[in-house]
């Protein structure tokens, strides 16, 4: 957990806690530095027995230490670095930013109104973390309403926004992992990337191709044939089709790769809701 207080002077210091199950490395302690009797209230509480903690507490300005307890023992950061990337995020992007996924196609429209595509629908993942089933269902049904019947293409998903680690360092990976809090990262994701079977979720193992297969059911559901697979691009599409890499923080529309025509943008919620 963390709390971010006031020091001497206005300075902002923040205050990073550890809590782990089991017992921390120890390194080279430095001087501890007496906590006040309302912190040394919460770390002696019973719920914590079983806990190793470890605090440390900076003046910002000045380097003054104002708390250590536990502070040069070795800690698995763990979920305390989702702050540091929060807020790195609303910093550069702000609360308001939305992540947009475009679904595109290639080809031309034809039949008497326009309902077939003679070409592929492309779904272009930018990163949205919250992308689920209705949102989905939501852009399959809005694609029909445009009097589209019949996709006479594959459903290519675009994940090359992100690079492709898609599990952290120290985390398990690969097949052996089911458990869905595993779950692969990607640009272009569905369901958080794990998916129901029988009383639990799964993680998947492709997180595009994921997105791709319910794309696919969910457009056949809402009314539209799809004639081919999901797949990914090409090598010879990615080179025809090359794509922006800066996300615009004014939220502004992003530029499509010329050659694809846009049917729908799914949004994300505003990434202040979302930390």
């Amino acid at each position: 957990m963390a709390k971010t207080v006031r020091a001497r002077g206005g300075a902002v210091v923040a205050i990073l806690c550890c809590l782990l199950v089991l017992p921390a490395q120890s390194a080279t302690q430095s001087p501890a530095v007496d906590l006040s009797p309302e912190m040394a209230a919460i770390v002696g509480h019973p719920s914590l027995n079983a806990a190793s903690i470890g605090l440390l507490a900076t003046d910002v300005e000045s380097g003054e230490v104002l708390v250590a307890h536990n502070a040069d023992d070795l800690f698995a950061p763990a979920s305390v670095n989702k702050l540091f990337t929060a807020a790195a995020a609303l910093w550069r992007l702000g609360p308001s930013f939305a992540w947009q996924t475009p679904l595109t196609h290639t080809g031309e429209r034809s039949g008497l109104d326009g309902q077939f595509i003679a070409g592929d629908l492309w779904a272009l993942g930018r990163g949205a973390p919250d992308t689920v089933e209705e949102q989905i269902w939501l852009a399959a049904r809005a694609i029909h309403q445009r009097g589209i019947t019949r996709l006479e293409g594959d459903i290519v998903v675009d994940d090359r926004f992100f690079d492709e680690a898609r599990y952290g360092d120290g985390w398990p990976g690969g097949n052996q992992v089911r458990e869905s809090y595993h779950a692969p990262v990607g640009a272009l994701m569905a369901n958080y990337s794990a998916y129901r079977e029988g009383d639990e979720w799964v993680a998947v193992s492709d997180p595009a191709i994921h997105f791709g297969a319910r794309l696919r059911e969910l457009l056949e559901l809402a009314g539209i044939t799809v004639t081919g697979t999901v797949r990914r691009p090409r090598l010879e599409e990615l080179a025809a089709l090359p794509m922006a890499d800066e996300i615009d923080p004014g939220n502004a529309r992003i530029g499509l790769p010329e050659g694809l025509r846009l049917l729908y943008t799914i949004r994300s919620e505003p990434l202040g809701r979302l930390v």
